[in-house]
């Protein structure tokens, strides 16, 4: 055949192929589907990629955010996932430069073998005559004509460093020592290219990176959408798959269990779960997360105790005050607000051991004193237990001082100037209170005798540990979690478990507020929500 009619016949094979492919360049989904090929894993052949529900839901989801962080159970197919998407990209964006990081060498080099997989299986005349390869080679793979290209890397403090880099994939990085360095090198560049994050894993209990980078992203701190994709992810695997496994893991022992549970979890929860140094019971905990939330009421309440339902407000109500109700808040102050700690507000009914409202947020000291008071008048002039360490000091003063609040929790300490027992308002967190504090919240958890009903205090049980193997009380979060809400609710157990009840008190709420003399609305407690809060 002439060469002339050589180029005519193939001028007639795009042309025919055009339509499909420029389809293929608008959804990603349609280009996976119809172009890409699978390794299989038994015979080593090619075959169709065709993609369950959950990987479709996963491809939505990195089209439409920037940081993404994925959660899996194992061999759901997501590191094919990520990489096809990458190919995508580099496909049909000019100069694209992508990253994709694995935990050794030998893992970087199978990545990106996946990738140049699908590449030599797309159709021979739109691979060679529209994206021929420039370079190739263990580590990298460059095009021509798009001028576009990937490189794999082992996990190492220089990897992610770059000008132009317009997609990372970090694969099983929670397993990966370097993940922080790693995340920092690579943001700002990702940030000024707006190329998108792919941080994917499955669990390593509470490492410093991913867990962490989860949970902030749950609470809606850094921006990163999380997605959860379970054991089922996969559509062949049915209940009686996973009954099975589970049967194995339980006969191993506790630890094969809670293994199998990390790997196959059900939920975020599950694959978390630790053994080792956590100080609240993980199985719980579990148990707790599993239940249906609590209703709630969100809102704001002014100085004079008047609650207004606001769906943006900081204040949670499970149940308002009762007539001749007895209630109990324990408050964790932040240190600042520079620390992006949370001041938290705990409220029980005393009798029930009841949560009955809880109030979180980033907040200045003096506004978060006025909110105490608040809410302390609010529940019949509740038991006031505040933390008193750092930043507790200047809450403790102006409540007593200012806001004159009159029924705040004293603390038996031993004075030894003097050699005596003494009492002073507040709670001192010290080595030897602190492990009491947290006791009480322990016990009356695992015997069932209190009732909370926060979710983040769950949350943050999780990553509560003792971070001294050797010193009980050395406990708290891990990495970048927060403990706020157990040491607020911590301290509102200590009054649950060692303080009866008192008298009865007014079933007149607005006499709570007479009786105070000098507070009033307009000098104490009318708050600007627009003022007090810095972030939800």
């Amino acid at each position: 055949m002439s060469s002339q009619k050589e180029d005519e016949l193939l001028d007639i094979q795009l042309e025919r192929a055009a339509d499909d492919w420029v389809k293929a360049m608008d959804d990603c989904i349609f280009f996976i589907e119809n172009y890409c090929m699978l390794k299989d894993q038994k015979a080593g052949r090619p075959i169709p990629f065709k993609l369950w529900p959950a990987q479709k839901d996963q491809i939505s989801i990195w089209m439409g955010n920037q940081l993404n962080e994925t959660l899996k159970s194992r061999q759901i197919g997501i590191t094919w996932l990520a990489l096809a998407f990458a190919l995508w990209h580099m496909l049909k964006q000019k100069y694209f430069e992508g990253l994709v990081v694995s935990r050794k060498e030998e893992a970087a080099i199978s990545a990106l073998a996946k990738l140049k997989f699908m590449y030599d299986h797309l159709p021979s005349i739109i691979r060679d005559n529209l994206y021929p390869v420039e370079t190739s080679n263990r580590l990298l793979l460059k095009l021509k004509g798009v001028e576009s290209q990937m490189k794999a890397e082992s996990a190492n403090p220089e990897a992610g460093r770059s000008d132009t880099l317009n997609m990372l994939i970090m694969d099983e990085a929670a397993f990966m020592v370097d993940a922080p360095t790693i995340w920092t090198a690579a943001e700002p560049t990702l940030e000024k290219t707006g190329g998108p994050a792919i941080i994917i894993s499955t669990a390593n209990g509470y490492d410093k990176f991913f867990q962490a980078t989860w949970a902030a992203g749950k609470d809606g701190q850094n921006g990163f959408k999380c997605n959860f994709i379970s054991w089922n992810g996969d559509p062949s695997r049915d209940q009686s798959w996973y009954d099975m496994r589970y049967r194995r893991a339980e006969a191993q022992g506790t630890e094969a269990l809670l293994k199998f549970k990390q790997e196959y979890p059900r939920n975020d929860v599950e694959a978390f779960i630790v053994t080792g140094h956590t100080v609240f019971n993980q199985e719980m905990i579990a148990d707790y997360l599993n239940k249906p939330e609590y209703r709630f009421q969100l809102g704001d309440l002014t100085g004079k105790g008047v609650f207004y339902p606001n769906d943006r407000g900081m204040l949670k109500i499970f149940q308002k005050p009762k007539a001749g109700g007895q209630y109990v808040i324990g408050a964790d102050i932040a240190e600042g607000l520079e620390k992006h700690d949370w001041s938290v507000a705990a409220v029980y009914e005393r009798s029930t051991k009841v949560q009955v409202a809880e109030f979180r947020a980033h907040i200045d000291t003096d506004l978060f004193s006025n909110i105490l008071n608040s809410l302390g008048r609010w529940y019949n002039t509740a038991l006031l237990i505040p933390e008193i360490n750092n930043m507790g000091d200047s809450v403790l003063n102006r409540l007593q001082k200012h806001l004159h609040y009159p029924n705040i929790y004293r603390q038996v300490r031993y004075d030894q100037a003097n050699n005596q027992r003494i009492k002073k308002l507040g709670w001192k967190t010290t080595v030897s209170t602190k492990p009491v504090m947290i006791d009480a919240l322990n016990s009356l958890m695992r015997e069932r005798e209190i009732e909370p009903r926060s979710k983040k205090l769950f949350e943050e049980m999780k990553t509560f540990v003792r971070l001294d193997a050797g010193m009980s009380s050395r406990m708290g979060a891990t990495g970048k979690n927060h403990d706020d809400c157990v040491i607020a609710h911590s301290l509102a157990a200590v009054v649950l478990l060692e303080k009866p009840l008192m008298g009865t008190v007014s079933k007149n709420r607005a006499a709570v507020y007479k009786r105070t003399g000098k507070y009033s609305h307009k000098k104490r407690g009318g708050l600007d929500r627009n003022k007090v809060f810095k972030t939800r």
